[in-house]
C-alpha cells in the first residue's frame, strides 16, 4: 500500500510540472494592443490633410510614442525606389511627391511587436536541459509615413497579424552539453 501512495504522489507531482515550465513576455510598450488596433491608427491617417499635430494626437509620432523612428529622404529612396528604378511613375503620388521633395521629405517608421513564449512539454527532459519545446504567439505590425512641409503625403503599413510558431531545441548530453565549452574559455 505504501508503495502505491509513494507511485501516485510521484506521478501527480510530474504531471502538474508542466505548469512549472517557465513562460516570458515580449512587447513594446506601445497604446495598441493588436495588429487590428494599429491598421484602424494607419486608415485614419488622410494623406494630403493629416499633418504632423495630427500624427502626433493618434501616437504615431516619435515624441510621443517609444518605437517609432524617425526617418529620413534616403531611407525612402532606398526602401522604394532603389538605383535600379528608373521609372518612378508607377509610385503612388505621395511617394513621388516625397522623393520628389528629397531633403523636405523625411518621415516615420513604426514597428511595434506583441510575443509571448509559452515552454511546453515534459517538465524534467525541460529542466534537466534535454528538450525544450517553446510555444511562440503574437503579432508584428511594420508602417512607413512620409511627410513633406508638416503634412503627410503617403503612409503603408504591412506585417504579421498572427505570429505562431514552435522552437525545439535538443541536448543529448542534457546539462552536460555545454561543459566542453565551458572548460575551454577558462
Amino acid at each position: 500500500m505504501r508503495a502505491f501512495v509513494l507511485l501516485s504522489l510521484n506521478l501527480s507531482l510530474l504531471t502538474g510540472c508542466a505548469s512549472m515550465l517557465p513562460s516570458s513576455r515580449s512587447e513594446d510598450v506601445v497604446r495598441w494592443h493588436s495588429y487590428e488596433e494599429l491598421v484602424q491608427a494607419f486608415n485614419a491617417i488622410q494623406p494630403q490633410q493629416t499633418d504632423e499635430a495630427g500624427l502626433r494626437q493618434m501616437g504615431l509620432h516619435p515624441d510621443v510614442t517609444a518605437n517609432i523612428t524617425h526617418i529620413g529622404y534616403a531611407e525612402f529612396r532606398s526602401r522604394y525606389a532603389p538605383d535600379g528604378v528608373q521609372d518612378e511613375a508607377g509610385l503612388d503620388a505621395g511617394l513621388r511627391t516625397c522623393l520628389q521633395a528629397r531633403q523636405q521629405c523625411h518621415g516615420y517608421k513604426v514597428d511595434v511587436m506583441r510575443e509571448s513564449r509559452q515552454r511546453v512539454g515534459n517538465f524534467l527532459l525541460d529542466f534537466l536541459a534535454f528538450k525544450k519545446v517553446t510555444d511562440v504567439k503574437g503579432w508584428r505590425f511594420m508602417g512607413w509615413i512620409a511627410v513633406v512641409n508638416g503634412k503627410v503625403v503617403f503612409r503603408e503599413y504591412g506585417g504579421t497579424p498572427s505570429v505562431s510558431r514552435q522552437e525545439e531545441s535538443h541536448n543529448p548530453l542534457g546539462p552536460l552539453q555545454g561543459i566542453g565549452e565551458s572548460m575551454r574559455y577558462r
